[in-house]
């Protein structure tokens, strides 16, 4: 069995406790699942490289997730985190929390994608509003916003062995794509001045109720960078 990594190794062992725990595991031998609880179970997915993948808790009885839910990267960066309510996501609108969040971007290096077009990808994370429920912008040169495209995902799929090997495999596919979004016209986006950097100008709105795709009237923040953002005056239905 391939050794897993140290972080890997200390959630593990903090999980375990008293409890049992089940595993499943991929066929070379790395741990796909950790579940471990009587009546409320925590389970932690791990990708093949030993990295979590996300850690959720749930209900035995009926599976109904409920707390903390959280997802990441292949390489550890966060990538969603929201609560949880019987398998229900609770949304910033119910809670009335729309400001104070801790964000984050993560911009790659350039890439060139299939076609030979050159690119910057890049990636965000919300703290505790679901990736479900934003919609992320770019300002443009011309005073309005755009959408990034999206990064195609990186889908691999992995034989799983259940418990002790004797048992039934199953094959699941797991996106491994360390990015979420790109920029593909660099010329196209507004470049503003904070702090002395100069940084790319990123909007996060809310969905509206019809979740339409689009920048609507309910924005949530603007991200200078990833150290530096400001939250914007809400519309009436927020205020």
């Amino acid at each position: 069995m391939k050794k897993i990594n140290l972080y890997v190794f200390f959630v593990a062992f903090v999980l375990t406790g008293c409890n049992r725990c089940d595993y499943c595991y991929y066929d070379d031998g790395n741990i796909f699942t950790q579940t471990c609880g009587e009546d409320t179970l925590t389970t932690v997915r791990f990708y093949n490289n030993g990295y979590i993948q996300d850690i959720c808790h749930s209900l035995k009885e009926d599976k109904r997730v409920l707390g903390e839910f959280q997802e990441f990267y292949p390489d550890g960066f966060p990538k969603n985190k929201c609560m949880m309510s019987e398998g229900v996501n609770i949304t910033p609108k119910q809670t009335g929390k729309h400001n104070g969040y801790n964000i984050k971007i993560d911009f790659g290096s350039y890439e060139t994608m299939s076609n030979g077009q050159r690119v910057r990808p890049f990636r965000t994370f919300v703290d505790g509003v679901s990736t479900d429920e934003y919609i992320v912008a770019i300002a443009d040169t011309g005073g309005y916003d755009f959408l990034p495209q999206r990064m195609p995902k990186v889908m691999k799929r992995y034989k799983i062995v259940y418990g002790d090997g004797l048992r039934d495999t199953n094959e699941v596919e797991i996106d491994e794509s360390l990015y979420t979004y790109y920029i593909e016209d660099l010329n196209r986006a507004k470049m503003v001045n904070s702090n002395g950097d100069t940084c790319i100008l990123v909007y996060f709105y809310y969905k509206s109720v019809f979740n339409h795709p689009y920048p609507n009237d309910e924005r949530m923040v603007v991200m200078h960078d990833s150290l530096n953002w400001e939250v914007t005056k809400f519309n009436k239905h927020y205020e």
